[in-house]
């Protein structure tokens, strides 16, 4: 095989999601990875929250990065559908504590982690195992216990070889599993924000 047709199947190999050009049939190359569940990082679930509370709380114009996110989750078929999505405890935790940090002084907090609540009720929970994550902690202590948590998740999951796909915009999941054919990577940079340039 000549160097060119191997950096072509070695791209045609890798599962970034890239709607624009590689994964443009719904039901063939995304829905048998999204079926399974999505699981999300918090930064791309705090783009969703703090881009809700802007627009709906504080009346103000919708940001960029939210407008994408929400063409983004119409484009997989997702759009108000929590269900299709997971996060760990771990993940929850940063994203109670963010919502709670940054609104609690509002007239209208309890409005909106109401809401934001019912958002976070409807998405499933997967679980990593304590000694997994204080393991893998030791192992490497620079990456983020939520980022941590999410990589033991998806490797139980991968264990069963079921297929997964992954929201994030931690370059940690594109390195490790964009060459994975049982997971679709979304990167966040690339995939939401690239799918509207």
């Amino acid at each position: 095989m000549n160097l060119k047709k191997k950096k072509y199947s070695e791209w045609l190999n890798q599962m970034l999601l890239d709607l624009n050009y590689q994964h443009t049939d719904y039901y063939k190359h995304i829905l048998p990875f999204t079926r399974n569940g999505i699981l999300l990082d918090t930064s791309v679930m705090l783009i969703y929250i703090d881009g809700l509370i802007q627009t709906r709380f504080k009346k103000e114009d919708e940001p960029w990065n939210y407008k994408c996110l929400l063409a983004f989750f119409d484009k997989i078929k997702v759009n108000n559908r929590w269900e299709n999505f997971m996060i760990t405890p771990s993940i929850l935790t940063e994203i109670c504590n963010h919502v709670k940090n940054n609104n609690n002084r509002r007239g209208d907090y309890k409005i909106i982690f109401t809401e934001i609540l019912s958002v976070l009720d409807a998405i499933k929970e997967k679980i990593a195992k304590k000694e997994h994550i204080i393991a893998r902690f030791k192992k490497f202590n620079h990456f983020e216990i939520g980022d941590i948590s999410i990589s033991l998740v998806a490797e139980d999951i991968l264990v069963s070889s079921e297929k997964i796909a992954i929201l994030s915009k931690d370059h940690f999941f594109v390195d490790k599993y964009e060459n994975d054919p049982r997971v679709m990577v979304m990167d966040f940079n690339k995939s939401v924000l690239g799918m509207t340039n």
